[in-house]
């Protein structure tokens, strides 16, 4: 570092002063007098203060110099105060900002981990704060060794763009998100997207998948694995033996291979080219040209369209109709086809019976116990332990009696509400094969011989058929 010096002569002693070029740093040099008095601690701060250097002396530093005749060295006898520069602002992301890579998925409670389960979406909902800003700091100043200010530097302040369905907050540091989707952050700019895309199959690759939006996948669904929406699910592939769950509608362009395994759920309609060995469950409507050997819950109506129309095995539930070209096969495939009666009742149905049997067996076992117990009391008395046991046990056995009460009526509702049923209707503009079961309300009606061109419905109580109505 070159320093400025100059050179002052008192009392037969040479004094020599240096300032650095940042005016932070003020050094000294003393030469051994040859005559007169040595110079004291006093007059080198005058000299100093002549030459302008008043801020951040260090008188005991010059009096230790003085004391100690510390001479032929560059000593630092002052030094200024440097600025403190601002800091930039900062940007806190509120959502994970990037995936974690170096773990391949998700840890579970068990230590395994989930390898189908990447989290690669970062799934955000209306009103979610997404990114605030701490805004830059102006800095302190700091002041050289001549007392004048050093002015720091304020920090950079940090631009944000904002695309779609984000805002910001009253003072403009916090962003928040203004629809359910993903959030995502690209060259500075965040925003929110309500749908997303997969250009693949949803594989080892992707992981499941889990969105608050809608979910397009241009490949197919691989078996094992899941997708989950808010929003609809559309897919322009296969569905193997994987699991759907749609807040909206699910549309699959080509098709269904369930191989047993797949469950999709629709909160809307639901629409396949074809649909084999699969459990499809629809809060609206069930479409598919073809209909292989699958389970079928819909609450409105399962229509077998276009070509074919063809609806062969399993259990068909439809709350108001079952339309198709064709029901059954010429090989007298059994096929159930179920309607008028809301399918969700007619499982709520299910569940009571169950219950029912358990809580009455239930009853049974205490009052086995009861009356052991019981006829050990009359033959001698009961321990304390036995006579508390016989005590829960009574108070146990009359809740299971209320509760088998409540249940009974619940179910005897039901029941009441299925025997007045009657507004299902099946349809079948080709032909309904032996092998058909045809359940309508309460009223059940095997097929043993070929209807063509048929409707079913309910009439005194019976299951008839009538002639096909568009």
């Amino acid at each position: 570092m070159t320093n400025k010096r100059s050179a002052v002569k008192r009392n037969n002693d040479a004094l020599q002063t240096s300032v650095s070029k940042t005016k932070l740093e003020a050094t000294i040099l003393l030469t051994e007098p040859t005559n007169g008095k040595t110079l004291s601690t006093e007059d080198i701060i005058q000299d100093l203060n002549e030459k302008g250097i008043i801020f951040g002396i260090d008188r005991d530093k010059i009096k230790e110099m003085v004391q100690g005749s510390m001479y032929n060295q560059d000593i630092v006898i002052a030094r200024g105060k440097p600025p403190i520069n601002g800091d930039d602002a900062k940007v806190v992301y509120i959502f994970s900002d990037e995936s974690d890579v170096s773990i391949p998925g998700t840890i579970g409670e068990n230590g395994r981990i989930d390898y189908k389960t990447l989290n690669k979406i970062r799934n955000v909902r209306t009103g979610d704060l997404l990114i605030e800003i701490v805004p830059p700091t102006q800095g302190i100043s700091g002041t050289d060794v001549y007392g004048n200010e050093i002015v720091a530097k304020k920090g950079n302040p940090v631009i944000i763009r904002k695309g779609k369905n984000v805002k910001e907050g009253k003072n403009g540091l916090k962003i928040y998100a203004t629809r359910d989707g993903e959030v995502c952050f690209k060259d500075n700019t965040i925003y929110v997207n309500e749908v997303i895309t997969i250009d693949g199959d949803i594989d080892n690759e992707t992981g499941n998948i889990q969105f608050n939006g809608k979910v397009n996948i241009r490949g197919n669904v691989k078996s094992g694995f899941r997708v989950e929406a808010d929003g609809d699910i559309e897919i322009f592939g296969v569905v193997e033996g994987a699991t759907l769950i749609s807040g909206g509608d699910i549309v699959v362009h080509r098709g269904i291979q369930g191989n047993g395994q797949a469950y999709l759920c629709s909160s809307g309609n639901f629409k396949s080219k074809y649909i084999e060995n699969a459990c499809i469950k629809s809060a609206g409507d069930v479409e598919a040209d073809v209909i292989l050997h699958s389970d079928i819950t819909a609450q409105s109506g399962i229509i077998a369209s276009g070509r074919k129309g063809l609806i062969v095995g399993g259990n068909i539930k439809a709350g108001k109709k079952v339309r198709a070209k064709v029901l059954g096969s010429n090989m007298g495939t059994s096929t159930v086809i179920e309607v008028g009666i809301d399918p969700g009742e007619r499982d709520n149905y299910e569940q009571l019976k169950k219950e029912i049997e358990g809580v009455r067996k239930s009853i049974e076992d205490s009052k086995k116990a009861i009356d052991l117990l019981n006829k050990m009391a009359k033959q001698q008395q009961l321990a304390k332990d036995k006579e508390e046991i016989l005590a829960k046990l009574l108070i146990t056995h009359e809740t299971l009696k209320k509760k088998y009460r409540t249940l009974t009526e619940e179910i005897q509702v039901l029941l009441k509400k299925f025997q007045n049923c009657r507004g299902g209707k099946i349809y079948a503009s080709a032909v309904i094969y032996p092998g058909v079961r045809a359940v309508i309300g309460n009223s059940v009606r095997q097929i043993y011989d070929e209807l063509h061109n048929s409707t079913l419905y309910v009439k005194d109580g019976e299951v008839t058929v009538g002639p096909y109505e568009k």
